[in-house]
């Protein structure tokens, strides 16, 4: 069983954001709600298709991988679209990945959403990694290592405001791109938030 996250841990950083501990679990509870990790111990991940056509030039698109008796994507282009992207459940996450590593390694590791923060793969540099590998690494030790990585990334993208004036819309286009609003994204983070208020 990895470590995952104590009250101290949360409190640490939402001293080092200055935001509220409340905040800083709203974004826990609606990025990961079943916590950091799968029940085998990996990093809990979500493949992204339209992430890893960008990053290799759209050359595998329409490269599927069969699962269950279902055809899901490894590639696509266009703009970001959920019933397109056919992310299906957890359990298939890395059968995506280990397929996209085959064609792409690097790729592959950066279009996923990692931990309890599902910060996307290629955002390494603003969470203060070297390389997308050592930032995996570090996703694999424990649910400390996803809190501290979400600190300096939301330092380096400077949503530290937003999240500190709960200003749920303008984080949730930067956290989570313009497709937010099709999530509702914004909306589940106050309702997260209000909830932890209580």
């Amino acid at each position: 069983m990895k470590p995952t996250l104590k009250e101290i841990d949360f409190e640490i950083a939402a001293q080092l954001l200055i935001v509220e501990v409340a905040a800083i679990k709203a974004v826990c509870k609606v990025e990961a709600p079943k916590g950091g990790f799968f029940i085998d111990d990996r990093p809990a991940i979500l493949y992204e298709p339209f992430t890893f056509g960008r990053l290799t030039k759209h050359i595998y698109d329409n490269t599927m991988i069969q699962i269950d008796n279902a055809n899901y994507p490894l590639s696509l282009k266009g703009r970001w679209n959920r019933e397109r992207a056919m992310y299906g459940p957890s359990t298939i996450q890395y059968y995506k990945l280990d397929a996209a590593k085959k064609l792409d390694e690097e790729a592959a590791l950066k279009c996923c959403s990692w931990g309890k923060f599902q910060i996307l793969g290629e955002n390494y540099k603003e969470a203060e990694f070297d390389s997308v590998h050592a930032f995996v690494n570090a996703m694999q030790i424990g649910e400390k290592e996803h809190l501290m990585a979400f600190v300096k990334y939301i330092k380096s993208r400077k949503l530290d405001e937003a999240l500190r004036v709960r200003d749920w819309k303008k984080f949730a286009l930067k956290y989570n791109g313009p497709g937010y609003e099709q999530n509702q994204y914004d909306v589940k983070l106050e309702k997260a938030y209000r909830e932890y208020l209580t």
